[in-house]
């Protein structure tokens, strides 16, 4: 009998503390508590802050990542493309055709990025970087070959919706974690708790703040293309297409005879400019010798007259 109510009160002992044990687990589910030394991580959350939303993960050092559901599938997304085009052009009016350029830039939504100009001397360049739309930039490069001669043209695409993504899939993840940081903030008890989460939360919002910028960045260069412009002002345009035999020798001959006369005006500015060097260092010296070289030619001259004359006689006295 004695054995009997031994076994029965061990039951009744065995069940109290299960039970117990199944409240403090419901408890630890309810508010989360990390383990002393435990590093805050987005796989140690408990599932009750996860309320059902699914959200990325990234595994060790990122190399691996999982889009949150809901996302487009890969083949949904649209394509992000980096434009760019370079052009050379000729001008015979060189100040028009860069008011113009601006003027068309301004017209289709976009802006002069840089610009690098040489206006010194007869053939004035400059290298302008304007900024447009990408769906204008057809529409600018067609104003462009209005504007000059276009001898030279390239225009290449990058291709970075892959990179596009993963940076807003990032942003996602970082977001959604730093939500899940702020509720286990609030929950937290101990100063050590608060510390830590507070760690990691400066760290998310420091992460997220750079994704953020790059994805910036990034859209930036897909929505506007860059256009690279290279201009010179010239006498005559470059042919773009192929030459007949006398047009290429009627062409030469026109632009030899342009570089001699362009030579001559050249060659009189330089001499108007250096007058004042040349009548002192050229023509004050050349006189000064030529002078000096008649005043020793006129010494000789007397010297030599004086030698060829007879000697005088003279008059005998009378005894």
């Amino acid at each position: 009998m004695k054995k009997l109510f031994a076994l029965l009160l061990a039951a009744l002992m065995l069940l109290g503390l299960a039970a117990c044990g199944a409240e403090s687990a419901a408890e630890a589910r309810s508010d989360f508590e990390f383990a002393p030394g435990e590093a805050i991580s987005k796989n140690n959350y408990p599932d009750s802050l996860l309320d059902g939303a699914a959200v990325g993960r990234y595994e060790g050092s990122g190399s691996s990542y999982e889009k949150p559901t809901g996302e487009p599938a890969e083949g949904e997304f649209t394509q992000k493309l980096i434009r760019k085009l370079r052009l050379t052009v000729e001008t015979e009016d060189y100040p028009a055709f860069v008011a113009a350029v601006t003027g068309k830039a301004a017209e289709l939504g976009g802006y002069i990025e840089d610009m690098e100009a040489n206006t010194s001397g007869s053939s004035p360049s400059a290298v302008i970087v304007v900024r447009v739309p990408a769906e204008q930039l057809s529409a600018f490069t067609d104003g462009v070959n209005e504007l000059g001669n276009v001898t030279y043209k390239h225009e290449s695409r990058q291709d970075v919706t892959l990179q596009y993504v993963d940076t807003e899939s990032r942003i996602s993840a970082l977001r959604t974690e730093q939500e899940r940081l702020l509720v286990l903030l609030e929950r937290a008890e101990g100063l050590s708790e608060v510390l830590e989460i507070e760690d990691r939360l400066s760290d998310v919002r420091y992460e997220l703040e750079s994704y953020e910028r790059s994805l910036r960045a990034l859209a930036n260069q897909v929505n506007y293309a860059t256009a690279t412009i290279e201009v010179r002002q010239v006498k005559a345009y470059t042919p773009t297409e192929e030459e007949g035999y006398w047009e290429k020798i009627g062409n030469g001959l026109k632009k030899s005879l342009t570089g001699l006369w362009d030579f001559l005006k050249e060659l009189f500015s330089f001499l108007i400019v250096a007058l004042p060097y040349l009548l002192v260092f050229v023509v004050l010296p050349l006189v000064i010798v030529l002078v000096l070289l008649r005043r020793r030619s006129r010494r000789k001259k007397a010297k030599l007259e004086a030698q060829q004359q007879p000697p005088r006689e003279t008059p005998t006295e009378p005894k």
